[in-house]
């Protein structure tokens, strides 16, 4: 199984401007690729047809080199997805430190956007609007 990457482009209202990567997995494959990126028609997997929104768990990591220097923060959280492709992923690191949580929207073929809050502690929190592209799988 392979992780979908992202290329992403943090800023805040302070005026920060940095990059960063984000890796996502599905815990249980729905496809044969295993990809977060679900293809137009899942078929079976998102039974019954007329249920609005499955939820489908996720897991990854965010690393951010301008904030937190050689290592990643791992994520977990839940995708949610309707017949016809991805609506929304939301992912937290839950007590690790620092923490961070992400909400991503689809609103391009390979890009997402939402937003990302990072904190060091209880007093130390970023907010940052998030552009997300998706590099090309490797065959």
């Amino acid at each position: 199984m392979q992780d979908d990457i992202y290329n992403l482009f943090l800023t805040n209202e302070q005026g920060w401007s940095v990059y960063g990567t984000l890796r996502l997995r599905l815990v249980q494959p729905l496809t044969d690729g295993g990809s977060v990126r679900l293809p137009p028609l899942l078929g079976e997997a998102l039974v019954p047809a007329t249920q609005e929104l499955t939820p489908i768990p996720v897991e990854g990591a965010i690393s951010v080199p301008l904030l937190l220097p050689f290592r990643e923060v791992p994520l977990r959280g839940i995708a949610f997805a309707t017949p016809i492709g991805l609506f929304s992923f939301a992912l937290d690191s839950g007590n690790a430190r620092p923490s961070a949580a992400i909400q991503l929207f689809p609103f391009g073929s390979p890009d997402l956007g939402g937003f990302l809050i990072w904190s060091t502690g209880h007093f130390g929190e970023l907010v940052f609007s998030t552009l997300a592209r998706q590099l090309p799988r490797a065959l």
